[in-house]
């Protein structure tokens, strides 16, 4: 039996900034109603009797009629082949470990037992909010558009007027209640709607399975290092403060008045109409557009005021359930391809240190050896200091560690495999370097010199770009772009190999040569990468072809390569292209069409979400980045396997950053080795795809 539920709650806790388990876990968190219905029958509905027993607009006692639908939560509950569906499950989950015996007097529900029609909509392409959801379906159940002013009445603090503060009981406005209790019925009859619409797209398999898992390691948490976070917390404040105050002192505004702050910079010589990091650093390392240096001094404290990193400090301590642990940090399927994406805290995006002894750092804030002035004295800004620390706020309990297993270069390895490019998945098999041989393909140099220097501790040019040419030449990457990314990684040329260019060339201008190598070196790594990869550059034109031909084709199998294939049919009324991979799911782009190309023939688009933007409209696609969504969906399914056999191996995930798994150790006879291992272990459908994984014990993350 199916059930499908919603909750309808208030707390004073901010669900949006905080995320789901602290506001379940917040001290005047309270269930208001549920509406609760079996897959097609109409929803019973459940009213807190705490808040108010009688409704008096019916002249009948909640608590009468709540009955009914307590009885048929506990049905789902208890029943052990029971399924209860919510739209973004993870929410309803939460309350139910948190709320639901207290103000129900029903357990919570395992873990196993959810699944989530926002899921099923992501899978599909579409947009995962109920609404939005509902609407693009064409349904003909909608959600309530009221349901937003309710909200705001009854299941937040109010934020303006006199009741400024104030929390506004359902008593006080029974009309309006009623009318909440209405929406949240509706709410469950478009969920069931939605879930019938998107039948095809139900949850199984290999989806099924990262979907549970990811609900799992949610579940789980990530413990983070609350006492050193608030020491932490005290510095950036104190040194935030003191930077802001001299800010004003020179402007007479604050550094958060963006507008006003550019008004200020115009007369000193200020042109650009932004204040992006990049364009701050720019004009801070040539201060040649001023000749005023009060303007060039607020510009480079503007600039540590920016450091986003610390601000996560903040985020860590607010998000923290009563037991140290941030849940609800991973959202399953939060990309197009299947792949997941982070939430709250995500260290995904942590900002890379800047300074080489953070360990130091963390240890001696940890000991409570620092304040302001030591670390500026010893170590430089303290907001860049504390910054370049905040992975290693995320610790391990009771002393104990984390095993850090990280899968190796396994984009480049699928990418490889989708194609059929045999000779470079051998090198990998034979434990090649292949940042150094690609690498060898760009410069003439010799291979065994190249390792000596890497087994020497020395960075060199050569590997630094193959690793970039590996790493992104494989989705059609240009030279202006591949430039662009090194770059962004500090690329620069040794000077001697520049100023040898400078004399053969006549030229005076070291900036104009180094530019001019870049570009060539550009160009050189790319054809050099294609010339390797020869059959992944082919794909490019295969997938893009193949999927082409599946909208010309409807309901006709279009073949990739040997491990791919695409069908366009039609599903709930709408258009979908299926991109089908190897572990037997698929990616979904809705509304495929086929328009003309600027240059001649034909161009793909699909409806998504427009990069950048808050809309939905036709985005185009080609085969590059086509062979790209087909491996990171690989990749995804990789690491969904591996972290589920880890778990089955009893490790405890407690978080998933890219491609690396972070688990508790919890037992003496657990080792990275065998983490790695068990990462490592394929199903039958990845036969002959060359996956490694490496890590390390630490009691902090360090990556």
């Amino acid at each position: 039996m199916n059930y499908h539920l919603d909750f309808e709650t208030y707390s004073s806790v901010d669900l949006r900034k905080l995320g789901h388990y602290r506001y379940a876990a917040g001290d005047d968190t309270q269930i208001l109603m549920f509406a609760i219905a079996t897959e097609t029958g109409e929803p019973l509905l459940w009213v807190n009797p705490d808040i108010d027993p009688f409704d008096p607009l019916s002249g009948t006692s909640y608590e009468q009629d709540s009955m009914p639908a307590a009885v048929m939560l506990m049905e789902a509950v208890l029943d052990p082949d029971a399924l209860i569906y919510a739209h973004n499950a993870p929410f309803e989950a939460a309350i139910c470990e948190y709320r639901l015996m207290k103000d129900v007097g029903i357990p919570a529900p395992s873990i196993e037992k959810w699944r989530c029609t926002a899921a099923m909509a992501r899978k599909a392409a579409l947009p995962p909010s109920l609404a939005k959801c509902a609407e693009a379906l064409g349904l003909d159940q909608q959600k309530d558009k009221a349901g937003t002013a309710l909200i705001k009445k009854f299941s937040i603090l109010q934020t303006v007027g006199k009741r400024k503060g104030e929390r506004i009981m359902p008593s006080e406005d029974p009309a309006a209640f009623r009318q909440f209790c209405e929406y949240c019925i509706q709410d469950v009859r478009t969920e069931q709607d939605i879930h019938q619409a998107l039948s095809f797209f139900e949850l199984s398999g290999p989806d099924l399975e990262a979907f549970l898992l990811y609900q799992r390691i949610n579940h789980r948490g990530l413990p983070v290092d609350v006492n050193t976070l608030g020491m932490a917390a005290s510095i950036v404040g104190e040194t935030e403060a003191g930077l802001a105050s001299q800010f004003r002192d020179i402007t007479g505004i604050n550094h958060t008045q963006r507008a006003k702050y550019l008004e200020y910079l115009a007369p000193a010589g200020w042109t650009d109409d932004n204040l992006q990091s990049a364009t701050v650093a720019e004009r801070l390392d040539d201060l040649s557009w001023t000749d005023c240096p009060d303007a060039a001094y607020s510009l480079y404290l503007k600039q540590q005021l920016s450091f986003a990193a610390f601000k996560k400090i903040d985020s860590m301590l607010n998000c923290v359930c009563p037991d140290g642990r941030v849940r609800g940090t991973l959202q399953w399927y939060g990309a197009h391809t299947g792949r997941g994406s982070g939430r709250l805290v995500q260290p995904q995006n942590f900002k890379r240190p800047t300074i080489k002894n953070t360990e130091e750092v963390y240890g001696r804030l940890k000991a409570g050896e620092l304040d302001v002035d030591t670390i500026r004295s010893e170590y430089g800004n303290p907001l860049e200091v504390i910054s370049s620390c905040i992975r290693h706020f995320l610790h391990a309990e009771d002393g104990g560690t984390f095993l850090d297993a990280d899968y190796a270069s396994i984009e480049a390895r699928i990418v490889a495999w989708l194609s059929g490019q045999e000779d470079v998945l051998q090198e990998y098999r034979d434990g090649a370097d292949q940042y150094i041989r690609m690498g060898c393909q760009i410069f003439p140099v010799s291979e065994a010199e190249e390792i000596e220097k890497k087994e020497n501790g020395e960075s060199t040019v050569v590997r630094f770009l193959g690793k970039q040419a590996v790493l992104g030449c494989g989705f059609q990457m240009g030279p202006p772009r591949f430039l662009e990314t090194c770059n962004g990684y500090g690329f620069s040329i040794p000077k001697d190999e520049v100023r040898r260019q400078m004399d053969a060339q006549g030229a005076d201008v070291y900036e104009e040569v180094e530019d001019q190598m870049k570009q060539e070196l550009a160009e050189l790594a790319v054809s050099a990468y294609r010339k390797k990869h020869h059959k992944i550059a082919a794909m490019w034109k295969i997938i893009e072809e193949a999927a082409i031909s599946a909208v010309t084709k409807p309901n006709t199998k279009s073949k990739a390569g040997d491990k791919l294939y695409f069908v366009c049919r039609k599903i709930a009324g709408k258009r979908f292209l299926l991109m089908y991979l190897p572990s037997g799911r698929f990616v979904a782009y809705p509304d495929p069409k086929l328009v003309k190309g600027k240059w001649g023939g034909h161009k793909l688009t699909y409806w998504a979400q427009v990069p950048g933007k808050s809309f939905y409209g036709d985005c185009s696609t080609y085969g590059g980045k086509l062979l790209e969504n087909a491996t990171q969906a690989v990749a995804a399914d990789v690491m969904g396997s591996g972290a589920s056999e880890a778990e089955r191996g009893g490790y405890d995930i407690s978080t998933l950053i890219h491609d690396e798994a972070l688990a508790y150790r919890t037992d003496a006879d657990q080792t990275v080795e065998e983490l790695c291992e068990l990462l490592c272990k394929l199903p039958s459908w990845a036969d002959g795809l060359p996956i490694e994984a490496e890590g390390f014990e630490t009691p902090f993350y360090k990556k």
